[in-house]
């Protein structure tokens, strides 16, 4: 079992499956190890706004008034195929990084005029998805509903 300190006081104590399956804060989900992250607002039953990626996003879960954040898993960021789905974002390559297991990519959103710690989205792909990819590519990445994370403050 654990419990999360944010801003120093105690999360709701729960285990870790769940902790790492569905985090509901942001500093729940920076301890699960999640990568991206957005300041969000809701904008319907089931949409965000991704403000510092500049796109809307549906969601497989309810949005509720109080949702401050979106997190995605870096894994859960796919290249867009030749249809794309409903959250697809079109970004700019920043860095390609080679790692043992996979490759990280590193990108921008087109659209976003500042870098902040939320401004990014790591990819993390096959290298056999990022062979043909270099710096300064334009290219558009999906991220499925169910893998956006409605996060609290």
């Amino acid at each position: 079992r654990v419990c999360v300190m944010n801003a120093g006081r105690n999360e709701a104590i729960r285990t870790v499956e769940s902790l790492f399956e569905s985090p509901d804060t942001l500093s729940s989900s920076l301890l699960s190890g999640c990568k991206n992250y957005s300041r969000a607002e809701a904008i319907g039953d089931r949409r965000v706004r991704a403000i510092d990626w500049n796109a809307e996003l549906e969601c497989a879960a309810p949005v509720s008034s109080d949702i401050r954040y979106i997190g995605v898993r870096a894994h859960y960021v796919r290249m867009a195929g030749e249809r794309p789905g409903a959250n697809t974002i079109s970004c700019r390559v920043v860095r390609v990084t080679r790692d043992v297991f996979h490759t990280i990519v590193s990108l921008a959103p087109v659209g976003t005029q500042q870098e902040n710690d939320f401004s990014r989205i790591r990819m993390e792909t096959s290298h056999a998805c990022a062979e043909k990819l270099r710096r300064g590519d334009t290219i558009s990445v999906e991220i499925k509903p169910n893998d956006v994370m409605l996060l609290k403050k």
